[in-house]
């Protein structure tokens, strides 16, 4: 398997296996965080930012629903529920969305040039030979860039919040973990 030892190859496994863990831990605790902010503040959206998202979100739903990929629990409900449902959710995406985005100009929280050309290079390096054509979708594309821009900026909005806030440590087996609720 192209290691010099089992022993090497088991430190590997260990390795990956926590970083899998860590991953799963900072989901539930951005959910939880989330979760939070949403209970806090509440507030009227813009109704042209929600329709745009909830549009983008039923576009998902309907192609879903052709290929027969609907999440079960969705497969029982009507589309008036559906509707409402996707709805509500379109909803806190965009007031958590403008909430992280009030922290950030708050604070002075920007993607640095650097970190977003590490974002761009990783996100290059998943498509080995296609370097430069990721490149130039990334450069001559409009929103294209401001893709790989708001979720960096969303972690370390998420970084500021949690570096203020009292978060308490819970220790548990890897089975735990992963029977809690990531992220949506």
């Amino acid at each position: 398997m192209g290691f010099p030892s089992i022993d090497k190859l088991r430190e590997r496994v260990k390795d990956d296996m926590g970083a899998d863990y860590k991953r799963i831990g900072r989901g539930v605790v951005k959910r939880a965080l989330m979760d939070k902010l949403a209970e806090e503040y509440s507030f009227k959206v813009p109704e042209g930012l929600l329709e745009t998202e909830f549009n983008n979100i039923w576009k998902q739903v309907e192609e879903a629903k052709k290929k027969g990929e609907l999440p079960d629990e969705d497969k029982k409900k009507s589309d008036k529920a559906l509707h409402d449902e996707y709805h509500s959710i379109a909803e806190r995406r965009i007031r958590l969305g403008l909430l992280l985005a009030e922290v950030a100009s708050q604070n002075k929280i920007e993607v640095t040039s650097n970190e977003l050309r590490s974002a761009l290079m990783a996100e290059a390096r998943r498509f080995p030979g296609q370097e430069k054509a990721v490149f130039e979708y990334y450069t001559k594309t409009q929103g294209a860039i401001e893709r790989v821009r708001a979720p960096l900026l969303e972690e370390k909005v998420v970084d500021f919040i949690l570096g203020k806030a009292k978060v308490t440590e819970k220790k548990m087996s890897g089975e735990e973990l992963l029977k809690l609720p990531e992220e949506e």
